[in-house]
């Protein structure tokens, strides 16, 4: 979960991609962006925000390789609060029914 700042990532049904038509296809940037995709790939993780966060542009993202922890999420606009959108979460956990792990 995180501000990661990249408005060239966009943010399709099925997967998060690069979008090679926005900003320098060298800069550090799209190299760093490019990085969090592999390992998050490598990881078997899926990003989960599918909505803009900052405009027109999703730069908050939430990354899990748990595809039953995320039950949906929001996106609240409160431009009192930041310039970017407030996500709300809505989380499937379970209690721990085994002695043990307490």
């Amino acid at each position: 979960v995180g501000d990661f700042n990249f408005p060239f990532l966009k943010a399709g049904k099925d997967s998060t991609t690069l979008n090679e038509n926005i900003g320098d296809k060298s800069s550090s940037e799209k190299k760093q962006a490019k990085f969090l995709l592999d390992f998050a790939d490598e990881f078997f993780m899926e990003q989960y925000i599918k909505k803009p966060t900052r405009g027109r542009n999703i730069l908050d993202l939430v990354f899990t390789n748990d595809h039953f922890l995320i039950h949906n999420y929001n996106i609240i606009v409160n431009s009192m609060l930041s310039d970017h959108f407030t996500i709300c979460i809505n989380l499937s956990l379970k209690e721990s029914t085994n002695p043990q792990s307490q």
